[in-house]
């Protein structure tokens, strides 16, 4: 039911305002506020529970945009309707003219359990109705903020603040430009934002900035809509869980839980099959191409023994798709993409098959770069297919590296025509894919029909399934983050903190010469970065980790401990220093059933193991050495408790 109580409120401008409250199931509270003249203004103080989770000042309704540009003078709230769900209807009125939109505001209590704790809130949306024209974006406005206190947030990484009820903030992971989770806690309890998936929007961009010190929380909500009488937004989830008291790296394996969970939510509602087990992928060198180590397949079949003694399981030759490079003079291949077809450089097709079947007698497989969707205006199809190449609001086509490489509309007979593309070369063997610009190119939006644009992520999901399942491709990188597959956003140098990129996949150039092993501690964490055998592996001089016996054999020995002990990594406990909450020193996992640990110290720790159980080196299977009761786990060596 709704509270009767009226509460006055004053904003920054001074202006007087006036708060009705909503009671959203058992303990949810939402204030709408409105000017004197009844003007609403947007969403109030918001509380679950006693916990604040909305800062109240300012209030600011959605912006509206409309495809005939038409701008509001005045939001009225002409209706409330309660049941199960709130239904606050808003009427906008037109700046000139006399045309009436409809905003809906929808609330209706939300729950979800994530590893056993109890997160609890509510959900809301929005609907706008059109009388002579459609919706192309809504902007919401509301800043979440735990405790309502602005001055105490701040982004990712999170980290320590002076004040005692400082909050710890998380923003992951983007899917495409649509966020799955963000996440916040204090030591009053935890709040997670998450969207339900659906196909009423389909495109989201969220931007959520700031920093410790800063007077204002910039949370904006840019949602894009095809064309229709009424546009809808998803359902957003504001979530509670009062566990308090977390700190340091103890947030950051809630907040690894939580987008996990989320994760698993965004790709069931697309049919994405979970992520199958990782494989430890390696580059050959840059790539087949002139001037380097690796300039034919051949070439690559020469290495599989070696990178198979490191213990990686897949390698990635490079890119194998037609493209400009190949046909200049010297050749000098590159990504600028021609047709989904095999470039004739380096041994062409039975250069490639040569590849994929010398690496499955050796117990491997073969990964290679892929395009989401890019061609070059060089391309055949540049002028025979037109009705590929989308459109920008202006008229202007997508554009990049100088003009020449485009994005694709994937709602075109470009889909039917990549993915026959990607279905031949899974024929000749390769089993994993690293989409480039998958973000740039499956959020792209083609307004060739200004009145009935077209969306790309729909396609690009469908795609994946179609990758994933039919073709039974092993394992899709992609440019970007998120829950449809590994997390393959190139980073420079492999040296900042493993527990930040839990469960990735990064594309990496460098690794620095250091007594710290960041690959180690990146396997650590579940994540898999893609690394090059010798060029990108460099030290500052230049030369290549195979320069540096000491370094390969650190390597070997993570590849090899985590080949071990991949399958019991389900649920992450980050170990951290005594008396610093924020420096960790190692992980812990747990198998899905509880039955076996896996703990990966990055220095030496001593570890009372609990009754009954015993602790064993994970690659050589010998027993943990013991010090009376307490098992001795040295640095950089990875151990099974079972």
């Amino acid at each position: 039911m709704r509270a009767l109580a009226i509460a006055s409120l004053a904003l920054i401008a001074l202006v007087p305002v006036t708060a009705e409250t909503l009671a959203i199931g058992e303990d949810v509270t939402i204030e709408l506020v409105r000017d004197e003249a009844g003007n609403y203004l947007g969403l109030g103080a918001i509380k679950i529970g006693l916990l604040p989770v909305c800062a109240p000042r300012p209030a600011m309704r959605p912006l509206v945009e409309l495809a005939n540009g038409r701008t509001h003078a005045r939001a009225t709230i002409t209706d409330i309707r309660e049941g199960d769900r709130t239904i606050v209807t808003i009427s906008l009125a037109a700046t000139e003219g006399d045309a009436t939109d409809e905003l809906r505001l929808l609330l209706r209590p939300a729950s979800e359990e994530i590893a056993g704790r109890a997160y609890h809130g509510f959900a809301y949306r929005y609907e706008l109705r059109c009388e002579d024209t459609t919706a192309t974006r809504v902007f919401d406005l509301t800043h979440w903020e735990l405790g309502g206190r602005s001055d105490w947030l701040y982004m990712s990484p999170p980290q320590r603040l002076s004040s005692r009820d400082a909050l710890q903030v998380a923003r992951r992971p983007e899917f495409l430009r649509t966020p799955c989770m963000y996440f916040q806690g204090s030591n009053r309890g935890l709040l997670a934002i998450a969207y339900e998936f659906d196909e009423s929007a389909p495109m989201i961009y969220t931007e959520m900035q700031k920093r410790a010190g800063r007077g204002a929380t910039e949370f904006v909500d840019e949602i894009h809509f095809a064309a229709g009488d009424t546009a809808r937004t998803p359902w957003r989830q504001i979530l509670v869980c009062r566990k308090p008291n977390l700190e340091g790296l103890q947030f950051a394996d809630e907040a690894a839980l939580c987008s996990d969970h989320f994760a698993a939510k965004v790709r069931e509602h697309f049919a994405i099959p979970p992520e199958p087990t990782r494989r430890l992928c390696i580059r050959a060198a840059e790539g087949v191409r002139p001037g380097g180590t690796t300039e034919t397949y051949d070439d690559v079949i020469e290495m599989l023994p070696a990178i198979a003694d490191l213990g990686f399981e897949r390698v990635w030759p490079g890119s194998i798709w037609d493209n400009a490079g190949a046909y200049s003079e010297p050749p000098k291949p590159n990504l600028s993409i021609m047709s989904m077809g095999v470039s004739p450089h380096g041994g062409g097709e039975e250069g490639l098959k040569r590849l994929c079947d010398a690496a499955r007698e050796a117990g491997m497989g073969v990964y290679t770069w892929a395009p989401t969707g890019q061609l070059v205006t060089d391309s055949e199809f540049w002028e025979s297919q037109p009705s590929w190449f989308p459109k920008k609001q202006n008229g202007d086509r997508y554009a990049y590296g100088g003009g020449a490489l485009t994005w694709t509309d994937l709602n075109s007979d470009y889909y039917d025509y990549s993915v026959e593309g990607f279905r031949h070369v899974r024929e000749l063997g390769v089993s994993g894919l690293w989409f480039d610009s998958f973000r740039s190119v499956a959020s792209a939006i083609n307004y060739t029909d200004p009145q009935d644009p077209t969306f790309n992520i729909v396609p690009a999901f469908r795609r994946m399934r179609v990758l994933l399942e039919e073709m039974d491709y092993e394992n899709i990188y992609l440019e970007s983050e998120g829950p449809a597959g590994i997390d393959g956003y190139p980073t420079g140098y492999l040296d900042t903190g493993g527990h930040t990129f839990y469960r990735s996949g990064k594309f990496c150039y460098f690794i620095r010469p250091s007594d710290t092993n960041w690959y180690f501690r990146m396997l650590a964490n579940h994540a898999t970065p893609l690394v090059a055998m010798q060029f990108s592996m460099r030290t500052y001089t230049g030369n290549a980790l195979s320069d540096h016996p000491q370094q390969m054999e650190r390597v070997k020995y993570a590849n090899m401990a985590f080949r071990a002990t991949r399958d019991y990594m389900h649920e992450r406990t980050l170990l951290r220093a005594g008396n610093d909450a924020w420096r960790c020193i190692g992980t812990e996992w747990g198998s899905a059933d509880g039955t076996v640990g896996v703990w990966w110290p990055y220095e030496e720790m001593r570890v009372r193991v609990p009754k009954g159980r015993h602790a064993t080196e994970a690659v050589s299977g010998e027993p943990a050495q013991t010090d009376g009761e307490l098992v001795v786990m040295q640095a950089e060596r990875v151990y099974l408790v079972r």
